[in-house]
């Protein structure tokens, strides 16, 4: 048996990273990853490691063993914390104990987790409850009741850190590989959601229309000079922006009274039939049939392993991520049309292709080299689909509405998502089961009328503000917006009855406010429409 002390590792990690000074916490400190952490962390410079534990006994060896080590600093120490934080009164003991002997913390490690193996129908609520309190209550609780001595520690340039141990291939594989491991592929995956929120979180900006509303506008002045003018909070776009936000919030103010019907207003009832058709969109373009009936739609072609169909899903998760998150890095960039466009004609496309092959090795006598043809048409289908539908469906709607409608609007949208979504879900199987591959038809049919709804429909917003969006929307009868405003870039904003505006300054928006003069280049990032 190897004891703690032969477990800790003894590596040069200054060659990898530094962090010299820093405080940390790390829970499950008494073993295994949480163990070498600890021992990686205090060898890269830490000068206090908080190691957090149930069991006493392991964790004061655990501390000791850390504490032999020939650390950088040689003020380091590994401090053990007993605590049993799947509770808030646990978190609570934890931070208490922490704060007796540090003002701040630089990087909180959630790693904790526990596992209880059985068999399913012998699986009890009670142990299925413990884990998943150990594995994702603990993390959120640790790190909200820590957050005050997190907040200490970070600054702009050096943010605090926190870490989530968790389980991607849990997501999409599941439960696979060790069978009777239920509650932990679950809470595993539990929290890769959370913790990307959590991320974006603590490192997005705010609002400035939100710090204005809530008398915070030295911060909005701040955030708007930030990302547009290089921290100058006296540069004539960001003071101009300022006052479009401030004299549209006065507006906001006098018809504070919004109600759902104002949407049937002329000006309102294309950001409706937007709201309306993206919500519906989300899971009515064809990817609901994929991504929820995917075994399904490989059972149809002949691939029936679920190893094999497991596997698959991970990398198309995989492939959606980095398609995704390219497609959303490129939004100002490209522009909000032709990512749409590009996107849903894409898709049927795509559609079409996945639709024949289907038929071809249904219909063929089901020769697996037709059937294995369907899947690389299947990551076709959703790498068009992350183009757009993936990073402009909450954006879009977001942008497109003013600031006293954004809530109802978000609350119709939301509404209308999850009506269309249950939709699916109850109508999908029973047809799919019917009449298989010829239910593609029905999403060829509904891409093809987003096609044209898209072109018609969907104005250009890149490069604008969320005043200047306004402007395309209500035309003439745009409150708050200042003259200056009005000028914007030249570039096709198609949409039924809406305004169409133009400018001769393609390239330069010349600002004249107040007696302030200077120029821009007009172009806006997604951020500063939050």
């Amino acid at each position: 048996m190897s004891t703690v002390a032969d477990l800790v590792q003894l590596d040069d990690f200054q060659n990898i990273f530094s962090l010299k000074g820093k405080v940390a916490v790390i829970s499950g400190g008494s073993r295994g990853l949480g163990l070498h952490t600890a021992s990686g962390f205090l060898q890269s410079g830490c000068s206090r490691v908080y190691i957090v534990a149930r069991s006493e006994g392991p964790l004061n060896d655990a501390a000791k063993a850390l504490n032999a080590l020939p650390n950088i600093s040689p003020d380091a120490q590994a401090i053990a914390i007993v605590a049993d934080i799947s509770t808030q009164v646990g978190c609570i003991q934890m931070v208490d104990e922490i704060s007796k002997t540090t003002d701040h913390v630089d990087i909180l490690v959630a790693n904790a987790g526990a596992t209880f193996i059985g068999h399913m129908d012998a699986y009890r609520e009670e142990d299925f409850d413990r884990v998943m309190r150990m594995n994702v209550s603990s993390v959120f609780f640790s790190a909200q009741k820590l957050s005050p001595l997190l907040q200490a520690g970070g600054t702009v340039q050096d943010p605090s850190r926190i870490i989530m141990v968790s389980s991607v291939a849990d997501v999409v594989v599941g439960d696979m590989g060790e069978h009777g491991t239920y509650a932990y592929a679950a809470s595993k995956a539990a929290l890769v959601g959370p913790g990307v929120t959590l991320a974006m979180t603590f490192t997005m900006p705010e609002s400035p229309r939100w710090l204005v509303r809530h008398s915070a506008s030295d911060e909005a002045l701040r955030i708007l000079a930030r990302y547009h003018a290089n921290g100058d909070v006296d540069d004539p776009l960001v003071r101009l922006e300022y006052e479009e936000i401030m004299e549209t919030l006065r507006a906001d103010e006098l018809n504070s009274a919004t109600k759902y019907t104002d949407f049937s207003l002329p000006n309102n009832r294309p950001r409706l039939v937007l709201l309306v058709a993206i919500a519906i969109g989300t899971n009515w373009v064809g990817n609901g049939i994929i991504t929820y009936y995917l075994s399904t739609i490989l059972n149809t072609i002949g691939i029936r392993s679920t190893e094999q169909q497991a596997g698959l899903n991970l990398g198309l998760q995989i492939w959606n991520l980095i398609l995704s998150t390219s497609a959303a890095l490129s939004v100002d960039r490209v522009g909000r049309r032709p990512l749409w466009l590009t996107s849903t004609v894409g898709m049927l496309l795509s559609f079409i292709v996945v639709m024949g092959l289907s038929a071809a090795y249904d219909t063929q006598g089901q020769r697996n080299a037709v059937g294995l043809a369907v899947i690389p048409f299947l990551f076709v289908f959703f790498g068009f689909y992350d183009l757009a539908w993936t990073p402009l469906s909450y954006m879009y709607t977001v942008e497109i509405l003013p600031y006293n409608l954004r809530t109802k609007g978000q609350a119709i949208f939301s509404v209308v998502q999850g009506l269309a979504n249950a939709v699916n879900q109850w109508v999908n199987p029973i047809i799919l089961d019917a009449i298989h591959w010829k239910y593609y038809a029905v999403y060829i049919g509904i891409l093809a009328f987003y096609c044209v709804i898209i072109y018609r429909r969907f104005p250009e917003t890149k490069g604008l503000t969320i005043e200047e969006i306004v402007i395309i929307f209500d035309g003439d009868r745009a409150k708050g917006v200042s003259p200056t405003a009005r000028v914007v870039r030249d570039e096709p904003r198609v949409m039924g009855d809406c305004h169409s505006i133009r400018s001769e300054h393609a390239d330069d928006i010349s600002i004249k406010q107040n007696g302030m003069e200077g120029k821009s280049n007009g172009n806006v990032t997604a951020s500063e429409r939050v």
